[in-house]
């Protein structure tokens, strides 16, 4: 029981944390007001992206949402996005390699799985 409580209160003070921290990004990125020492009608946009963050870090928990996932395809979405990533956007001989590797890793991924189903077979 001490352990489980332990859990659950360590989770509860990483939520303000990561929630804080992708408020202090976006602000910063998008030029608004932040700060935890502004009142909260000074930063406005601030502190409701730590209410957004934290509702949808809520329900991605409830629909059983990988984070590892979620980081993964953030990453893919914004990598071929100009507006996020400007002159670092991924795109031509690099969009076309990644996805080659991502097919080749996905077919190594199915043979491994067919071998073992082969083996077991056997």
């Amino acid at each position: 029981m001490l352990f489980t409580l332990g859990i659950v209160g360590t989770g509860l003070l990483s939520i303000p944390v990561l929630a804080g921290s992708a408020a202090y990004a976006l602000g910063e990125a998008r030029r608004w007001p932040v700060g935890l020492a502004r009142k909260p009608l000074r930063a406005k946009a601030f502190y409701a992206t730590i209410l957004v963050a934290i509702v949808i870090g809520a329900i991605a928990n409830v629909l059983s949402i990988s984070p590892m996932r979620a980081l993964v395809w953030a990453a893919v979405i914004m990598a071929v996005d100009t507006r996020v990533m400007g002159r670092f956007t991924v795109s031509g001989p690099v969009l076309r390699l990644g996805w080659l590797a991502t097919g080749l890793i996905a077919a190594a991924a199915i043979g491994w799985a067919a071998s073992l189903f082969i083996g077991a077979a056997q």
